[in-house]
């Protein structure tokens, strides 16, 4: 599943570059899921926090090559179990700066999911499943 950088991000990157503004570095990264996919302003529908649902930290990443354009996650990413009552169909995903749903700024985003997540269910993304890409 390979994702998209936010306008966000490209902007605090852009003025980092050229015009010194400093950007630093989140002290984690945290995956959320959604139920209507983000893009690059932002925007979808995040999974309500409730019914067992928290964004989850993924600060384990393998950058490969000497020429590094990409990233996936190293560690497998499993979110809690939904109950009492299940979260819906998860269309996509945001890398955040804050672990609070609703809050912070969204970094990196994807969509191309279709994971019905039902009473119980659980998501979660094997190493390698989450690539983040430079082009």
């Amino acid at each position: 599943m390979a994702g998209s950088l936010s306008d966000y991000l490209e902007n605090a990157l852009m003025l980092h570059l050229t015009e010194g503004a400093a950007y630093a570095q989140p002290a984690h990264l945290y995956l959320a899921l959604f139920t209507v996919a983000p893009n690059d302003t932002g925007g979808g529908t995040e999974v309500p926090n409730s019914n067992g649902y928290v964004r989850q930290i993924v600060d384990a990443w393998t950058v490969s090559g000497s020429n590094p354009t990409q990233a996936q996650n190293t560690s497998l990413i499993t979110f809690p179990a939904a109950s009492p009552a299940g979260w819906g169909t998860i269309l996509g995903w945001g890398l955040f700066d804050s672990l609070a749903s609703g809050s912070g700024h969204l970094l990196w985003w994807g969509d191309g999911l279709n994971q019905a997540i039902g009473i119980n269910g659980v998501a979660e993304f094997l190493p390698n499943a989450i690539t983040l890409t430079l082009d």
